[in-house]
């Protein structure tokens, strides 16, 4: 009986993803879908981990990239945002305090404004 050799071949992500899934089915065992797609059952065993682990897979083709430079800009941006929205929410909460004083009766100020020590 020959034994057949492993010919080397580069996998894409995809395809590994593909396998690993394979592994995952119902009733499928490891070294059977590794023979199968040509592979160790160790290697596929790695790559099972990895999937887990969500290091397997990478992106998919055609999908659209961003640079680190772009990303670290966006990051900026978004502390920036976060900052503002802060302070806007602030200014709405002294808002309607503002608007909830106004609807006071008079009397009601004239007591708040006694309550409060005058600065000298």
């Amino acid at each position: 009986m020959k034994l057949r050799t492993r010919i080397p071949r580069d996998l894409t992500d995809a395809d590994r993803v593909r396998i690993v899934l394979q592994s995952f089915e119902e009733g499928a065992l490891v070294s059977v879908v590794a023979r199968q797609n040509g592979v160790d059952p160790r290697q596929l065993s790695q790559w099972r981990s990895r999937y887990r682990a969500g290091k397997l897979g990478g992106m998919d083709v055609g999908m659209p990239t961003v640079p680190i430079s772009e990303l670290a800009d966006a990051k900026q941006r978004i502390r920036e945002l976060e900052r503002e929205l802060g302070r806007k929410a602030l200014e709405n909460a002294m808002l309607r305090e503002a608007v909830e004083f106004a609807h006071l009766p008079v009397s009601a100020w004239r007591r708040t404004a006694r309550a409060t020590p005058r600065k000298k």
